[in-house]
């Protein structure tokens, strides 16, 4: 039986609609619920010898990202400390997990899937979403007053015309900087069709104004993939009354396969602790990245990043060829595209 560690980061545990404005503010920040993973009864990865290593004070408890590595995404990229963890990692017999979930990307992309018909070119779908996504963080603020008249993601039935009339204009209004107009047509088209829709139906019959009312299913989503695994979270009080109060079930089967600890009590909860914490990090930095300056990213880097890019890369692969479903996220397209740019994995960028 395997066994998972969690730590989370960016754990806002809700999102919703407020004063005509979302609560949460910064779209960059990425929820994250990841850790590290065994396969075997004991962990090789040599704790005491790595406290010793990275001279953690004597009057520590336990190691927690921030003894690390401080600041933002390439500050701690410069760390050497980091550079130790990483190569301890690796050279482990753990493997790493992890959920990256972009939030408003969540909360917001169902209006796509609720306006997809059959026959649709389902395709087609994620370059929308994206299409869709990019364009709302051109004005956030707007789309989320836009949203809170109609109470979303409780649409009325007789007002879906004006909705999607709205979401078209918006979309028109914003869309001129855009460098994909295919994309941007095809969704224009794809709103027009749906005028007349007499239903929405992943955006219709729920709570208004609450676009997510708890992390709790992303938690879940590990103990159903790997159900016959065990899984050790690290205590977060309301993810657990959740549990309580939430059995879960697998074929009327219920799943017992988890635990709540003090992560003091845990070395492998605080090797998660610092994996979250740094791929809390680094999703989040990728979303605030411009399109136009990841190459000038890229070239600016000290040897000092570079090498731990590459490490975080064999620690990726490492991960993904054991299992490639330790590794998920629900992210728009443009995501995949500039992870696969910072970590090599299409081109040698370094050289």
């Amino acid at each position: 039986m395997n066994t998972f560690y969690y730590d989370e980061s960016n754990n806002h545990r809700k999102f919703y609609l407020k004063d005509k404005s979302f609560n949460i503010q910064n779209s960059d920040l990425n929820f994250v619920l990841a850790g590290v993973l065994k396969v075997t009864e004991n962990s090789d990865f040599n704790y005491d010898e790595f406290k010793q290593e990275i001279n953690l004070q004597n009057n520590a408890k336990e190691i927690k990202f921030k003894h690390i590595a401080k600041g933002d995404f390439l500050k701690c990229l410069d760390s050497n400390k980091l550079t130790l963890f990483f190569e301890y990692l690796y050279k482990s017999n753990l493997y790493v997990h992890y959920s990256n979930i972009n939030i408003f990307y969540w909360g917001t992309v169902d209006i796509i899937d609720s306006l997809v018909y059959n026959g649709f070119d389902y395709s087609l779908v994620p370059h929308l979403k994206n299409k869709l996504y990019k364009i709302i963080l051109k004005d956030k603020a707007s789309f989320a007053q836009l949203l809170h008249t109609y109470e979303y993601p409780n649409i009325k039935k007789e007002e879906i015309n004006s909705f999607i009339d709205k979401v078209l204009t918006f979309m028109q209004q914003h869309k001129s900087k855009e460098n994909n107009q295919a994309f941007c047509f095809e969704l224009e088209k794809l709103l027009y069709g749906a005028f007349g829709k007499k239903e929405l139906v992943f955006i219709q019959d729920e709570e208004q104004h609450i676009l997510i009312d708890s992390f709790f299913p992303f938690y879940v989503r590990s103990l159903e993939v790997f159900k016959n695994d065990k899984h050790v979270f690290d205590h977060e009080p309301t993810i657990e009354e959740s549990f309580e109060k939430n059995k879960v079930y697998i074929t009327k089967q219920q799943i017992n396969n988890y635990e709540f600890i003090d992560s003091t009590q845990s070395e492998l909860i605080q090797v998660s602790d610092i994996t979250a914490g740094f791929l809390g990090k680094y999703f989040s930095f990728l979303n605030s990245l411009a399109d136009e300056k990841v190459y000038e990213v890229l070239k600016g880097l000290t040897p000092l990043q570079k090498n731990n890019l590459v490490l975080l890369k064999k620690i990726v692969e490492k991960s993904e060829q054991k299992n490639p479903y330790y590794l998920h996220s629900t992210v728009p397209m443009d995501y995949f595209v500039k992870n696969s740019l910072f970590l090599g994995l299409e081109d040698d960028i370094y050289d």
